[in-house]
């Protein structure tokens, strides 16, 4: 792949601009003044959903020229239907999606690296972002953390997947609809220890704002919450010391040559160290 170096604004004047702008994910007036600026400036704005947006352009008193449907689905057709009249108007153009950044967890990326492609300039346009959000509030460590987005549907698929995250050190996001919230939490229960520490956040910057701090042994407790709202996980990382996997594995290999099987060994050793049996199971496993 040859170099590509994009300076939007110094080439401004030849082949159109697209930005991906960022807007408020609860509090209207998160709004930046440079979003509100380029929005009411462009010729075009592309929007997940139009109806979002038309409310969002209204309750900022901005008159939108063109207002084009993208959403997930339909982004690349839109992208082969527009971007060359953009280059070749020198069009001014936006992409917003529901909330928050597009391309985090929204669409918008496809776009962006069709418009990279054609030679169209661009550039994006930062707003509020609940998972950062919820990262400073949660009290864990910021500078080694990981986003995933929304985990797997699927139980199974879910759980696989989360095994794979138990030696981590750095901290966990993760987002969540409200009615696979429980579901979502159950997997961490089979997965992880109970004393491992997770926050969940919901109704970010807005009026009932709420972080709920707690140990995976507390999920029991929560369950009887209401569950209202999207929410982002945030899981912390693994704070169990490698070294002592070695005093795992020295205990382990005693019960085996006593005749237990590595999944009654891993069973057992989770009872007494603060450590989950899958772990054990894997590493167990791992050093066959």
């Amino acid at each position: 792949m040859a170099i590509k170096k994009v300076q939007p604004y110094v080439n401004s004047k030849n082949n159109g601009l697209l930005y991906l702008v960022g807007t408020p994910i609860g509090n209207l007036k998160d709004i930046s003044l440079r979003a509100k600026e380029i929005l009411a400036k462009a010729d075009i704005i592309f929007a997940e959903d139009t109806r979002n947006t038309a409310n969002l352009l209204h309750s900022l008193n901005i008159t939108y020229k063109k207002l084009v449907s993208c959403f997930s689905y339909k982004e690349e057709s839109v992208a082969n239907t527009y971007l060359e009249e953009i280059k070749n108007k020198n069009l001014l153009a936006c992409f917003v999606s529901d909330a928050g950044n597009p391309g985090i967890s929204d669409p918008g990326s496809l776009l962006l690296t069709k418009a990279l492609s054609l030679d169209i300039n661009v550039s994006t346009i930062l707003g509020p972002s609940a998972f950062l959000q919820a990262l400073i509030m949660s009290g864990f460590d910021t500078a080694d953390f990981t986003f995933y987005g929304f985990l797997p549907t699927k139980k199974q698929a879910k759980i696989a997947f989360l095994e794979k995250l138990i030696n981590k050190k750095e901290t966990m996001l993760f987002y969540e609809a409200p009615h696979r919230l429980l579901e979502t939490l159950e997997a961490f229960q089979e997965v992880f220890p109970k004393t491992k520490r997770l926050v969940l956040a919901r109704e970010l910057t807005k009026l009932y704002e709420e972080y709920t701090y707690m140990n995976i042994g507390d999920i029991e407790d929560f369950k009887s919450s209401l569950i209202k709202g999207e929410y982002v996980i945030v899981l912390e990382g693994n704070q169990i010391e490698e070294s002592n996997d070695d005093k795992y594995l020295e205990c382990a290999n005693k019960l085996i040559k006593g005749g237990y099987s590595i999944s009654e060994v891993s069973k057992i050793l989770s009872t007494i160290y603060p450590i989950k049996k899958n772990y054990l199971y894997k590493l167990l496993t791992d050093k066959k």
